[in-house]
């Protein structure tokens, strides 16, 4: 019997929550299974999707935050301690580093997208000592696309689990990507137009 079928089976939406917050506080839970077994839990009609969806959108977020709080409190040094040593590997700090230097605060979106750098990318943004109010803007606006998804997967597909749990990582990466195109998109057109408008002769 698999973590998952654990979950859905003899645990309880108590349990998941308190992994999610766990999470937070730096304990090597993962956060996608939890959300895929309360969309589970939800189908079975045990309690409606629409009071489990918010609160574990929230209590990811909080987890988000207690890693991002870790990072400010200690500093870069906290990624060389246990048991973050053994997950800070040091492809993956130039990786985030990297995502870093060329995204910005962005970088906090498209980390939330990415499950194997996820808990990366929030400790390093605490221990670079970034805006707090930047943080969990990006990061909220991150976990309301990609917490949703996931849990509508628990919920249409639970018959599919594993299934399910194999192509997550891959759909959180065409996510990033696809919203990425978008902002660029985005932005091109904004730049065009202000500088269109500038061009303009005051009448």
């Amino acid at each position: 019997m698999t973590f998952l079928d654990k979950l859905t089976g003899t645990g309880s939406i108590a349990s998941i929550i308190i992994g999610l917050l766990a999470a937070g506080l730096g304990v090597p839970i993962p956060e996608d299974p939890l959300i895929v077994a309360g969309g589970v839990i939800a189908h079975r009609g045990d309690i409606p999707w629409w009071a489990l969806l918010p609160t574990f959108l929230v209590c990811a977020i909080v987890a988000d935050s207690g890693l991002f709080a870790l990072g400010w409190k200690f500093g870069p040094t906290l990624l060389d301690r246990r048991p973050f040593s053994w997950l800070v590997t040091p492809s993956r700090r130039q990786k985030v580093q990297r995502l870093f230097e060329e995204k910005g605060v962005y970088a906090v979106f498209l980390g939330r997208h990415m499950s194997g750098l996820r808990t990366v990318v929030f400790l390093f943004a605490g221990s670079q000592r970034m805006d707090y109010k930047k943080f969990v803007l990006w990061d909220a606006l991150a976990a309301a696309v990609s917490v949703p998804i996931i849990f509508a997967m628990g919920y249409f597909f639970s018959s599919h689990i594993d299934a399910v749990m194999h192509g997550i990582a891959r759909t959180e990466h065409w996510i990033a990507f696809a919203l990425f195109i978008i902002g660029i998109v985005v932005w091109a057109v904004w730049s065009h137009r202000k500088k269109k408008a500038l061009e303009q002769p005051r009448k």
